[in-house]
């Protein structure tokens, strides 16, 4: 069948495997791959690793939002929705959804498309697509809808657009991190709401 979004722009046939409706998590991780997750975090190898997310989490994030793209910050949201994930602490998933949103509803990257820009977009969109995912059931459905419209706004300012062209879906430097990884980390997240994301990236693979 013929895919149309809500604006009426045409895409190939859509796959028939699709994010699984209503289940969360599912971005890098499913709900039945958790309790392997939070095993691995007792390995060796991850102690170091784990540490530095602990230190990240325990930060807070609300206080001082950043207006510009800084990793320091970006660490706190993504440590703090992966220890929601792990632990169920609402409070500690509740500060990552309002100062992700927050953060994402004031950064200004530029007005002028670029290589570097196109980069810290997707780094952004990618955290955020791991705050919504991990996060999900701490968020209220206007959040939500919130966060949708910061995905879009933002990948528009990408080097590939939004709706991202349909010219090197595979081999191409478009579909590098800002198709293949940002905006279809975010289509997955963000599917039941707002399919048309994932649909524009999985209808070029």
């Amino acid at each position: 069948a013929v895919y149309k979004d809500g604006e009426g722009a045409v895409f190939y046939a859509l796959p028939a495997i699709v994010p699984p409706k209503g289940e969360h998590p599912r971005v890098m991780v499913r709900s039945s791959e958790l309790d392997q997750v939070k095993a691995n975090l007792e390995h060796p190898q991850n102690k170091s690793v784990y540490e530095q997310v602990l230190k990240y989490s325990q930060q807070d994030t609300l206080q001082s939002v950043p207006k510009g793209k800084n990793l320091d910050y970006m660490n706190k949201l993504e440590s703090k929705a992966f220890m929601y994930l792990m632990t169920g602490d609402k409070a500690i998933g509740r500060e990552a959804v309002e100062s992700a949103l927050q953060y994402y509803k004031n950064i200004y990257l530029g007005s002028t498309v670029s290589l570097q820009l196109s980069r810290d977009a997707g780094e952004l969109m990618t955290v955020a697509a791991f705050v919504y995912d991990w996060c999900y059931d701490q968020m209220t459905d206007q959040e939500r809808q919130d966060y949708v419209k910061e995905f879009i706004r933002i990948a528009e300012t990408m080097e590939c657009h939004y709706p991202p062209k349909r010219t090197e879906p595979i081999a191409g430097h478009s579909s590098e991190w800002m198709i293949l990884r940002d905006m279809l980390s975010c289509g997955i997240a963000i599917y039941d709401e707002y399919p048309d994301m994932y649909n524009h990236v999985i209808q070029m693979l």
